[in-house]
């Protein structure tokens, strides 16, 4: 009987994680969309610009947290949308990062960063699941660390420093791998919205993508 109840929990996990990996699949694929549609429609974008795609993304989380509040078909459609929106949004502010590393270096290393990032997620994510390690107490250090780390970027953003965006890369890389082990089995531990679960792995990996093509651009300087 105990053996029967383990199985059919195991399923129920599978078939979660297979349903938040599915809604994690398309929003890449929409912030590659919007990715490409923003680097042949910007070229630079400037401290308004960036500030004001940040107030669109967390107008977009606020809405997509609203609309998970409440189960029902109309709002898991609503909030799934709202998801793909975020997602298109998302790639669009990405034009900086990706436009500098075309004129510095091609579209070779975007390739082979979003490549490197999809590699390390899936080997973290499946880590996540199968080791009997707790990552879900590493909460608080983290969240921690991201605030620390949004200081550092936006003293960086004034006072930039080729040093201090190695650094910042560099713990952006670790942070955020951290939050891949941490977001996969707060995930597969307790209820949480499909789609609150997909946005987090999302935020997760477009955040270990874009400081692995920051470390890189940077090396390559």
């Amino acid at each position: 009987m105990i053996k029967n109840f383990i199985k059919t929990e195991n399923i129920k996990k599978s078939t979660k994680l297979k349903e938040i990996y599915t809604y994690l699949s398309v929003s890449t694929l929409i912030a590659t969309l919007g990715a490409i549609a923003g680097i042949h429609l910007f070229g630079t974008i400037n401290l308004l610009g960036m500030l004001l795609f940040l107030g669109i993304e967390l107008f977009l989380i606020y809405m997509i947290q609203k609309e998970t509040s409440i189960e029902n078909d109309s709002n898991i459609k609503k909030s799934f949308y709202l998801l793909l929106i975020f997602s298109f949004v998302s790639g669009l502010s990405l034009a900086n990062i990706l436009n500098f590393t075309i004129q510095n270096t091609g579209y070779f290393l975007i390739l082979n960063t979003f490549l490197g990032s999809s590699v390390i997620f899936s080997i973290l994510s499946i880590f996540a699941t199968k080791t009997n390690n707790d990552f879900t107490n590493m909460g608080g250090l983290l969240f921690k660390v991201l605030i620390g780390l949004i200081i550092f970027s936006i003293i960086n953003i004034i006072w930039g420093t080729s040093l201090l965006t190695t650094i910042i890369s560099i713990v952006g890389i670790l942070l955020f791998s951290g939050f891949i082990l941490y977001d996969t089995q707060n995930i597969l531990k307790n209820h949480i919205h499909p789609i609150n679960a997909t946005l987090s792995l999302f935020l997760d990996f477009i955040n270990l993508f874009t400081s692995l093509l920051m470390f890189f651009n940077n090396t390559e300087d």
